[in-house]
């Protein structure tokens, strides 16, 4: 398995992706990807996708953004981020080191531009175990939102 940038090719690929993760583990409130919004990021480099035997079977997506306001949690007004806006594995793939491969090439290319600090929100029907990834990639939470459907 390799992790590179992705490249125009790739798009038709991250694309459905992107597709069966709104369908299988999505929210209906959350934004998919558009087509185009895939390939703007792609010209960009802000996509990273992990490759096994010439199929995509992962990818990240973010980018470096300056903080508008100071966070309690450690990030000054002025600051550089990363924002990991999408790490996406292929169910049969989870499990295999593939998430935390992709996450320590996005720390160090975040490193190599200068940002010492990531920022990324969870999305998952499997929440606990996809907080569990980050925590025990020693990401830190700041906040969690809870629901509950009371009348159906």
């Amino acid at each position: 398995m390799i992790i590179r940038k992705a490249v125009i090719r790739d798009l038709d690929e991250i694309f459905s992706l992107s597709e069966s993760w709104m369908a299988n583990e999505g929210h209906p409130a959350y934004l998919t990807f558009t087509k185009q919004w895939i390939k703007n990021n792609i010209v960009k480099g802000n996509i990273l996708v992990a490759v096994d035997k010439g199929l995509i079977i992962g990818h990240t997506l973010g980018s470096v953004y300056k903080a508008k306001k100071k966070c309690y949690y450690g990030l000054n007004k002025g600051d550089d981020y990363f924002l990991l806006d999408s790490l996406y594995v292929k169910p049969d793939y989870r499990n295999k080191n593939v998430g935390t491969l992709l996450l320590k090439r996005v720390e160090k290319q975040a490193l190599k531009k200068g940002v010492v600090f990531i920022r990324l929100s969870a999305l998952s029907k499997n929440i606990i175990k996809t907080v569990s990834f980050y925590l025990k990639n020693n990401y830190g939470a700041e906040s969690i939102r809870l629901y509950k459907r009371l009348k159906h």
